[in-house]
């Protein structure tokens, strides 16, 4: 399997290269964002993995040009920056897992070749609804690039509703799709309170109630 690395500091560089062909990856290098850019658009890829902090452009950058030209190899950011929102900056622009240093060398290796196994599967990890984003296999869900704290059960139900973006979902459906094998009736006032408390939080404008029906996210 063949493999872009896009690294500037050497000494990383050679760590996660010698790792890599120990797994009998191929590994191509770059130690610079436009040289790794133009290897990752002439060039199939199993998977692209890739520093955001690099010279001459920026691994934000690759990610949203590469993109753009609707490549989809998948893209593992290796990054020092720790703050959530450029992690979510990153995963909105189209990168598919992100991997904070100092990471150990087996997490790297198992994060590797996870992506790998989940992008044959064409699997899509990532919802929208106009300026919402809803990443499934991170769950983060973020607005205009800004992250939005939500609750395990506010994230249950935001995820019925955007697997079924423009249809109404019933309250019957909903029910059973967030808590499983408690009673409709029991439950029905716990979802109207969660929901109120879902657009607060995303907007009034993206959800939707038909009383006594369902509700149903526009976009």
């Amino acid at each position: 399997m063949k493999i872009l690395l896009v690294e500037d500091n050497s000494a990383m560089m050679k760590i996660l290269r010698t790792a890599l062909e120990k797994e009998h990856f191929l590994v191509n290098c770059a130690n610079d964002g436009e040289e790794g850019f133009k290897k990752a658009k002439t060039n199939k890829y199993e998977i692209i993995l890739l520093d955001l902090m690099l010279p001459k452009r920026s691994g934000f950058e690759i990610i949203r040009n590469l993109r753009a030209l609707r490549i989809q190899t998948p893209i593992l950011v290796i990054s020092a920056m720790m703050n959530l929102e450029d992690r979510v900056i990153a995963l909105n622009l189209g990168a598919d897992d992100y991997l904070v240093k100092n990471f150990s060398i087996s997490e790297f290796i198992a994060r590797t070749k996870s992506l790998i196994r989940r992008s044959n599967k064409k699997g899509n990890n990532v919802l929208t609804c106009k300026n919402l984003v809803f990443n499934i296999t991170h769950n983060l869900v973020s607005k205009d690039q800004k992250p939005i704290p939500l609750t395990r059960t506010e994230f249950r139900i935001l995820l019925k509703l955007m697997l079924n973006k423009n249809k109404l979902v019933p309250v019957d459906s909903l029910i059973k799709s967030v808590w499983k094998e408690e009673s409709i009736r029991v439950v029905s006032n716990k979802l109207s309170v969660h929901v109120r408390a879902l657009r607060k939080k995303l907007g009034k404008e993206l959800i939707v109630n038909q009383r006594d029906f369902g509700y149903m996210i526009i976009g």
